[in-house]
């Protein structure tokens, strides 16, 4: 018996057995982090600050997935209305920069574009951390 506690005649089968769990136990991170992530921001919304008609929330995040900071954003514009405007970053692994800005129909047509913000944001992504004065870790 070796590191793997099986006979050799079962070491196929013992690393496929391994390999699934690994897969499941990453399947089950992955959620329990998007969990995470929408608990976070939960707490954002009372951070939100009203900028002319529109409600804006600019907000970062640490080490969450892109997927998790579509979620959390989307759910964070939907409670916080249509003429809201949200913008979240997060940096994942230490040095890989995400971010997300939503806005709602009532910014949109109030002149709020998210495309623009986000570019905008991206070419001055190395000062985001100046533009939030509030982590959640």
């Amino acid at each position: 018996m070796g590191s793997l506690n099986v006979k050799p005649d079962e070491v196929v089968d013992r690393v496929t057995t391994l390999q699934k769990e690994l897969k499941q136990s990453s399947k089950e991170m992955a959620a329990l982090k998007g969990e995470l992530a929408m608990l976070k921001s939960e707490a954002l919304a009372n951070d939100a600050e009203t900028i002319g008609s529109a409600t804006v929330l600019l907000a970062k995040l640490e080490d969450v997935d892109p997927g998790s900071l579509k979620t959390a954003a989307e759910k964070l514009q939907a409670k916080l209305g249509d003429s809201s405007f949200v913008m979240l970053a997060s940096v994942l692994g230490g040095s890989k920069l995400n971010f997300i800005g939503i806005a709602g129909k009532d910014a949109v047509g109030s002149g709020i574009q998210a495309g623009t913000y986000s570019l905008y944001l991206y070419h001055y992504a190395t000062t985001i951390a100046s533009l939030v004065d509030k982590v959640y870790y």
